[in-house]
């Protein structure tokens, strides 16, 4: 519905009896108005820029000293965070992996919380039952003091709970599991492993730790500007990798999906990627350069540089260089200098500590 203020019109175009245009030249002009719409061509598409919702909130940084051992004070919806869509055991293990668990929800308040960190129209919790018929009860294993079941709700052959609306109530049991939908998470309610609480959650920014790197969760899909500026508020950058164990965390984090990486393009590109690419963080990029799949990069063979930023392939085996505008998921890396957060997560995963074991986090300089 913009006006129309250019044209490129072929000789002869356009004719009176038509009412569809295509073009036929590789430069995009000639254009032809052909027939009426019933003939089969490719089309070419502009994507505009829609309003972005943001990403579900990763946990926040924390003051030092905060949490119950520490005296300080916590916002109460610190320790919640979302996790991307799936079935119920696979949200789940996200929540396992970011130190979590799906939540359970014994207030109207709490409920809030949970309603305010779903984005989606539906979100799992952490409440379930094993047959139908059963009672229900809390993955975190807390007592079932609180519900907010919509009406007619639950019914007697489902055993999986979602909730349903913004303000956390209305509770539906939907299923067995085997439906996508993403997950809402809390740290808060973990029992006592011999790590203390601040602590947890302080690492629960992190998806994993390795090398003594910070990895956030997995975003969902933005364009590569959008992903840079929220990593940025989170205190990092665009996933940046030097070694097998980073690039391999990545792919077990994202599976299939093709994943933002931070390298984007710093010179004309001449056919030597590893002078054109370059991490924006400055983490070395030489065992990135490994990672190339076959025959890419392609921008400067086709358009001579049209394609500045990296992401995975599309079967993820490798890298790609990829237009910027082009929507993937992402999570954001850095580099954590907090000696005492590395120490407390050193000794419980060098002495077999269960917080490391079910989180799925390594301490720093571990490799897996």
């Amino acid at each position: 519905s913009t006006a129309l203020d250019y044209a490129a019109w072929d000789s002869g175009q356009p004719e009176s009896d038509g009412t569809k245009v295509v073009f036929t030249t590789d430069g995009g002009t000639g254009w032809h108005e052909w027939g009426t719409g019933g003939d089969v061509f490719n089309g070419v598409c502009l994507r505009t820029q829609a309003a972005l919702s943001p990403d579900p909130p990763l946990r926040p940084a924390l003051p030092r000293g905060s949490g119950a051992t520490g005296g300080g004070v916590l916002t109460a919806s610190d320790s919640w965070f979302a996790v991307a869509p799936g079935t119920y055991q696979e949200v789940a293990a996200r929540c396992t992996a970011q130190g979590g668990v799906l939540a359970s929800v014994h207030s109207d308040a709490e409920a809030a919380i949970a309603g305010a960190k779903c984005e989606f129209a539906q979100c799992y919790i952490g409440l379930s039952r094993p047959d139908a018929g059963a009672p229900f009860v809390w993955e975190d294993g807390t007592q079932v003091d609180f519900t907010a079941w919509d009406a007619m709700q639950p019914e007697s052959h489902e055993t999986v709970t979602v909730l349903t609306n913004e303000a956390g109530t209305a509770w539906h049991d939907w299923g067995t599991g085997d439906n996508v939908y993403a997950g809402v998470c809390r740290t808060d309610t973990l029992p006592d492993v011999g790590v203390s609480l601040a602590a947890t959650l302080q690492q629960g920014r992190c998806y994993r730790w390795i090398n003594g790197r910070c990895f956030s969760p997995s975003m969902k899909a933005a364009a590569f500007a959008t992903a840079e500026a929220r990593c940025a508020a989170w205190g990092g950058d665009v996933f940046s990798f030097q070694d097998e164990a980073e690039w391999s965390m990545a792919l077990e984090a994202f599976g299939s999906e093709v994943f933002w990486t931070g390298l984007r393009q710093v010179a004309f590109p001449d056919g030597r990627p590893d002078r054109d690419f370059l991490f924006l963080d400055a983490t070395p990029n030489a065992f990135a350069m490994t990672k190339w799949a076959e025959a890419q990069p392609t921008g400067y063979r086709l358009c001579g540089g049209c394609k500045p930023c990296v992401a995975s392939s599309q079967d993820n085996t490798g890298l790609m260089d990829s237009t910027c505008q082009w929507e993937h998921t992402y999570m954001c890396s850095r580099d954590d200098p907090d000696a005492s957060v590395l120490a407390v997560h050193a000794t419980a995963a060098g002495d077999g500590g269960a917080a490391g074991d079910a989180a799925g986090e390594q301490g720093p300089g571990k490799q897996g």
